[in-house]
């Protein structure tokens, strides 16, 4: 469970392997890496309003304090994935851009990408 900024920290780690860096690039120079947690599961798509369908997408989850002047449109890559990881090994040598920024448990934001 979360309950400090130390525990966020935590979780956001990327020396056990759970967390890897983002760089994401922009305008203006606009350069930034920070520790993220990619999510390669599914996304609902709100077809006809009552409705859903399950459809893949890339997203990952970031600290608020870390996305400062992210937004969308943004290129985004992972330059130091695990080959050995089957949802890292989709991300070699790929740039996403970011689509979609929303607010996910307190403290971070989930960001959600496009190839």
């Amino acid at each position: 469970m979360i309950e400090t900024e130390d525990d966020l920290r935590d979780l956001f780690d990327t020396e056990d392997g759970f967390a890897v860096i983002a760089r994401v690039t922009g305008p203006d120079d606009f350069d930034l890496s920070l520790p993220v947690i990619v999510n390669d599961g599914t996304q609902a798509v709100d077809v006809y309003g009552d409705t859903n369908v399950e459809a893949s997408q890339v997203d990952f989850l970031a600290m608020d304090v870390d996305i400062v002047g992210v937004q969308t449109g943004m290129a985004v890559s992972f330059p130091q994935v695990d080959s050995a990881d089957p949802v890292h090994r989709r991300l070699i040598g790929k740039t996403f851009i970011v689509k979609r920024i929303a607010a996910a448990e307190p403290g971070t934001s989930t960001i959600f990408l496009k190839e």
